[in-house]
């Protein structure tokens, strides 16, 4: 994206869009660094704790780390 086409985006009123667009970005970035997070913190709780229920707990963190990759690649598509 050029200076020219930023200036077209502001000149057709599409604040809404550009606003839009920023706002998934960067929530799908945010959301992708929590789900990471939250991975960490249950590998060491499993760790910690011995359960029977500790690789269904990493399989959920496992699906959210997916979830957040898909809505970075959906987010960085809408652009």
């Amino acid at each position: 994206m050029n200076f020219d086409d930023l200036f077209t985006l502001f000149a057709n009123q599409n604040i809404i869009g550009l606003f839009f667009k920023t706002f998934a970005v960067i929530f799908s970035f945010l959301y992708l660094i929590y789900s990471l997070v939250i991975f960490k913190q249950t590998q060491v709780m499993t760790k910690t704790l011995e359960n029977d229920s500790n690789s269904f707990i990493l399989l959920i963190s496992l699906i959210q780390i997916i979830i957040g990759l898909a809505l970075v690649f959906i987010s960085l598509l809408l652009i």
